[in-house]
C-alpha cells in the first residue's frame, strides 16, 4: 500500500538500465527468528539494490524514495487507532544506529559490513529474514548477511567482546529477583539462552552452515544433534528458555507493554507464580533461581563469565 501511494506520487524508481529497482524489508531479533511475544517490536532493516531515479515528472533519487518509503511503512505499522497500534517499529539495528539514513542500498550495506560493522552486529543479523518485499533481492541481502555472520568462526577476542557485551546488559538489567529482576537481561536470562545459540553458531556454522538457524530453539536442537551442545544442556536451556517466555507472556498480557522485570510487591508476584503454574511466589522464585543458575553455568562454561 505504501508503496504504490508513492509511485503514485514520484513515480517507479529505477536503475540506470531502466529497469525497476528492488526493495526488501528485513526482520531482525524476535521478527527474524519467529518469536515475538505480546508487546514485542519489530526490529526492521529497509534495504534496496541500487541508486537511480523514479521515473515520475518530478524524479527523486532511488534514497530518498525509499528512505521515504520505508518511513511511510513505520508510520503505518505505529498509527494509532481507536484499538490501538499494530507494532511499535524498532529500527536501530541498521548500520549507525538510529540517527543513520533509514534505507540503504547494498552496495551500501556491504561496505558498511566489510570495514565498519561490529561483532554484536554478527549475533543481530544471525537471526534474520525477509519479511516484505521482493523475495530475491531479500535473499541477495540475507546471503551477503550469512557471510558477514559466519566470517572465519569465532576468535578468542571476539568471544571476550561478547562476553563483554553481555556483561554490559546485565548490569543495565539488574542483578537480584528481589529489586525488579529482569527474566530477560539477568544472569541466567533469555539473553544468555540466545546468546549461546548465537555465538555457538558463529564458532561451527562457517564449517557447518546447515547448523544455522534464526530461530533460538531450532539452533539450540541443531547444535545439539551436530555435538556441539550436549544432551543435557539441550534438555536443561529448551525448557528453561519456554519457561522465560511463559513468563514474559503472562507479565505481558496485563497491558501488552514490554516487560521483562518482576513485580517487587507480594501480591502481583503470587499471582504471576499461579499463572505459571506455582503455588504461590516462594516456590515460583526458588524454581526461578534454581533456572537461572544452571543456565548461567551452561553460558559459562560455553562462552565465559560475563
Amino acid at each position: 500500500v505504501a508503496y504504490q501511494r508513492l509511485v503514485a506520487r514520484r513515480g517507479i524508481p529505477r536503475l540506470p538500465d531502466g529497469s525497476p529497482a528492488a526493495y526488501a524489508v528485513l526482520g531482525l531479533g524476535k521478527m527474524g527468528g519467529r518469536e515475538l511475544n505480546f508487546g514485542s517490536d519489530l526490529d526492521l532493516v529497509f534495504v534496496y539494490s541500487e541508486d537511480g531515479q523514479t521515473d515520475g515528472p518530478k524524479p527523486v533519487g532511488n534514497l530518498e524514495f525509499f528512505i521515504d518509503l520505508s518511513r511511510a511503512i513505520i508510520n503505518m505499522l505505529e498509527q494509532n487507532t481507536p484499538s490501538g497500534k499494530l507494532y511499535p517499529v524498532d529500527a536501530r539495528l541498521r548500520p549507525e544506529g538510529g540517527n543513520a539514513i533509514l534505507a540503504l542500498s547494498y552496495a551500501t550495506y556491504d561496505q558498511y559490513l566489510q570495514k565498519r560493522a561490529s561483532t554484536w552486529e554478527r549475533l543481530a543479523l544471525s537471526r534474520s529474514r525477509v519479511v516484505a518485499g521482493d523475495a530475491g533481492f531479500g535473499r541477495r541481502m540475507l546471503d551477503r548477511f550469512e557471510a558477514f555472520v559466519l566470517g572465519d568462526g569465532l576468535s578468542d577476542p571476539e568471544r571476550a567482546n561478547i562476553i563483554e557485551i553481555r556483561g554490559r546488559m546485565e548490569r543495565k538489567g539488574g542483578r537480584r529477583v528481589s529489586e525488579s529482576f529482569s527474566i530477560k537481561t539477568g544472569p541466567g536470562g533469555i539473553v544468555d539462552i540466545e546468546f549461546i545459540a548465537q555465538a555457538l553458531q558463529i564458532r561451527h556454522a562457517y564449517q557447518r552452515p546447515h547448523l544455522r538457524s534464526p530461530n533460538t530453539l531450532d539452533s539450540l536442537a541443531r547444535l545439539a544433534e551436530a555435538g556441539h551442545l550436549s544432551k543435557a544442556d539441550l534438555d536443561h536451556l529448551t525448557p528453561a528458555f519456554i519457561f522465560l517466555r511463559t513468563v514474559e507472556k503472562v507479565l505481558r498480557r496485563q497491558d501488552e507493554q514490554a516487560r521483562t522485570r518482576l513485580p517487587t510487591d507480594d501480591k502481583p508476584l503470587t499471582a504471576l507464580g499461579r499463572a505459571v503454574g506455582f503455588d504461590g511466589a516462594t516456590p515460583f522464585l526458588e524454581a526461578l533461581r534454581e533456572d537461572m543458575a544452571a543456565t548461567r553455568e551452561i553460558f559459562t562454561r560455553h562462552l565465559g563469565a560475563p
